[in-house]
């Protein structure tokens, strides 16, 4: 019966996933006919920063949270898992304020250094803090989304999540192309203009995810507090302080995970484009049309597989939780074969379609303009599909 949960949950936020991974890839098709190669490097001026602010200001905290309330819950402890969860809220609205702040002011400071030539053929410098100030705004509601996530997963609920990311990415990609289309097309504005307005979507799309969870949560919250109401606390409840340090311990890992990716992304913007003008000669239009097709497209691509992972790493947290603290260790251990089995099942024959179709795919999927450049780079960047699953899957059982 576990194992079912576990295979049902992790099946619902693969599918859920998968279809945010297809849909994110699909409307990178037309954004990319609209403004270029050079504008997706726009784009990730922005976004990469923001993905690093984001991991840093939610610590790991919102999977925390799910390792936490499965533990408690566990033990039939309802009440601590809410207090903690309630606390959390407050935690992420601050800690996300303040990195809002921080990547907003920072915003030229950054632009200067991804573009330290400000050459004419590549873009333009505050077109990248007009692109890195309207993401930052997201900052503001993700990180709290996060903790409502994660305070379901802990029931092992996963269709909160799987249904708030569908809608999240429907969000944010139907306001990317109508943004886009209405600014260029109708409004006859830059591409700077309307790469910011763009990635003004990851803002609209954790709006949308919000609502959704905020109807989950009116709709169970009164079984949810007569839970609470029946809770077993123990001899004496535990104190803040103490809920806090625990919530740390499990965070911190989860911190060091979550960055790790965000990290070397923010070092290859930081670093590709004066790579290439300085050690190749090339311009910088030219430098950031193999940087908007290696982070951009490419990596698009390759975490498609990378899904089942993503779902996986999420869901085996809370389940493996349980059995641990249950002493439950055949479980336990069936609970990790089954997760590799079914990432290896995925990954590796993805891996080597990508390898040996990666110009044709290349060109079916962005268009036979730089499709040579566009196929070397997705054939060398593949096998990261395999690695990306297996750092993400193990780093959560060891959490766990």
């Amino acid at each position: 019966m576990a194992e079912n949960k576990l295979v049902r949950g992790t099946m619902m936020l693969t599918g859920a996933t998968l279809f945010s991974r297809v849909l994110g890839l699909l409307y990178i098709f037309p954004f990319t006919a609209m403004v270029g190669q050079q504008g997706n490097a726009l784009y990730s001026y922005g976004y990469l920063p923001y993905t690093l602010l984001l991991s840093l200001s939610t610590l790991g905290i919102p999977m925390a949270v799910s390792k936490f309330v499965a533990k408690y819950h566990a033990m039939g402890d309802y009440k601590t898992g809410h207090r903690l969860f309630r606390s959390s809220l407050l935690v992420m609205a601050i800690t996300g304020f303040l990195s809002f702040l921080l990547l907003f002011f920072l915003a030229p400071w950054i632009a200067e250094g991804v573009l330290p030539n400000n050459d004419p053929t590549g873009n333009r410098t505050e077109d990248v803090v007009f692109t890195i100030r309207m993401v930052s705004i997201a900052l503001i509601i993700i990180p709290i989304m996060g903790v409502i996530r994660g305070y379901f997963q802990g029931f092992q609920s996963m269709g909160p999540t799987a249904i708030s990311q569908v809608v999240e990415q429907i969000f944010r990609v139907s306001f990317i192309l109508i943004i886009t289309f209405l600014i260029l097309q109708v409004g006859d504005g830059s591409i700077g203009t309307a790469v910011g307005w763009a990635t003004f979507g990851a803002f609209i799309g954790g709006l949308g995810s919000f609502l959704v969870l905020f109807y989950f949560w009116q709709k169970r919250k009164a079984g949810i507090y007569a839970q609470i109401s029946e809770s077993n606390t123990g001899a004496e409840e535990l104190p803040l302080r103490g809920m806090y340090k625990e919530l740390i311990r499990y965070a911190l890992p989860l911190s060091f995970v979550g960055l790790a990716i965000p990290l070397y992304q923010l070092i290859d913007m930081a670093t590709f484009s004066s790579a290439m003008t300085n050690g190749f000669g090339v311009s910088d239009g030219e430098a950031e049309t193999a940087f908007g097709i290696f982070v951009r497209t490419s990596h698009s691509v390759i975490l498609i597989p990378v899904a089942v992972a993503t779902a996986m790493s999420v869901n085996i947290i809370p389940a493996i939780t349980r059995s641990n603290t249950k002493g439950a260790i055949d479980e336990m251990k069936s609970y990790i074969t089954k997760s590799l089995q079914l990432i290896l099942f995925f990954t590796v024959p993805a891996m080597v379609g990508l390898i040996l179709l990666s110009e044709p795919a290349f060109a079916a999927l962005f268009g036979m303009e730089d499709y040579v450049l566009g196929g070397h780079i997705l054939g060398m960047y593949a096998p990261a599909a395999v690695l990306f699953s297996l750092f993400a899957v193990t780093a959560a059982m060891l959490q766990a």
